[in-house]
């Protein structure tokens, strides 16, 4: 499989917004309240313009064939907000490679996230431990994860 991995760019957005809602609707939405469902679209664009500011939120694309088939992005150098592949694309290892340039990138020994309750296993099986058991905010279910980066041999 020949994954391009690459920053956002202004044009991918509508292609990332595409493999969110998708995802949402497919995987995400049926966990959550309806609270957590307005919340969740309540921003939508907003979220993804930040896509597009490197400083404040990092992102990059996974590429295959020519068509965007993820994405990534964290804050704070080191807490994910956001992993999207497309439904199509699932189980592929898409999502692992994403992780991976992610980490990569991060900027502190430990990176953070609040996994939505459907996808706790995937960042289980990555290596993620969680950080107490799941909670809510604002409606939406999560469960709060950490990794620790492997240190420099």
């Amino acid at each position: 499989m020949n994954l391009l991995i690459s920053p956002v760019e202004p044009d991918d957005l509508a292609a990332i917004g595409a493999i969110s809602d998708a995802a949402n609707e497919a995987q995400v939405f049926p966990m959550q309240s309806e609270e957590g469902r307005a919340t969740l679209l309540s921003d939508r664009e907003n979220k993804l313009k930040r896509l597009l500011d490197p400083e404040r939120s990092p992102s990059l694309k996974a590429v295959l064939e020519g068509r965007i088939v993820g994405y990534v992005t964290w804050r704070d150098g080191h807490f994910v907000t956001a992993l999207y592949v497309s439904l199509a694309h699932q189980g592929l290892g898409i999502g692992r490679r994403l992780m991976d340039a992610m980490i990569e990138r991060a900027e502190e020994p430990v990176v953070r996230l609040r996994a939505s309750v459907n996808a706790v296993e995937f960042y289980r099986r990555y290596g993620f431990q969680p950080e107490g058991g799941e909670q809510i905010l604002h409606g939406i279910r999560f469960v709060p994860m950490a990794f620790r980066r492997p240190s420099p041999e």
